[in-house]
């Protein structure tokens, strides 16, 4: 039944590796702790995937978020309503020392959107939890890429 809708099982011996160090991650935006939340939603989704994570890896991915806006994407009564979170970097996975793939301009899948608030602390909690949403879904991307 799996395989007639274009899913496939995929075994972790077929990974194209099993293990990975994830390196540097920098942060060129002003938004702070990009880089630190990248870091943590890499690890958890190559984890998931059945991936080691070690400082040991002869595979290392390095990364740079150099992308991050936040832009009203709907108003009502001329005050915005609804605003849309993007985030965007570049990966390279190297082996060895060596440049094995590079991605450039990686995003989330989906749009990640957050709606305005009466209070302003909410407003700061549903972004918080919208850029957490797009770290997540970067990250996502990043390793499914890699590993498939």
């Amino acid at each position: 039944m799996l395989y007639g809708c274009g899913y496939t099982v995929v075994s972790r011996g077929a990974l194209p590796f099993d293990n990975v160090k994830i390196g540097k991650i920098t942060n060129t935006t002003t938004e702070p702790k990009l880089q630190d939340r990248l870091y943590e939603a890499l690890n958890e989704q190559f984890m998931r995937r059945g991936v080691r994570v070690s400082d040991s890896s002869d595979n290392v991915i390095d990364g740079k978020i150099n992308y991050y806006l936040v832009t009203a994407v709907s108003e009502k009564q001329g005050y915005a309503s609804e605003y849309e979170a993007t985030i965007k970097g570049d990966f390279t996975l190297k082996r060895d020392g060596k440049d094995v793939r590079t991605l450039k301009g990686m995003t989330s899948a989906f749009s990640e959107t957050f709606e305005n608030a009466d209070r302003l602390n909410q407003l700061v909690t549903n972004k918080e939890s919208a850029d957490a949403r797009a770290i997540d879904g970067l990250a996502l991307r990043v390793v499914l890429e890699l590993l498939y």
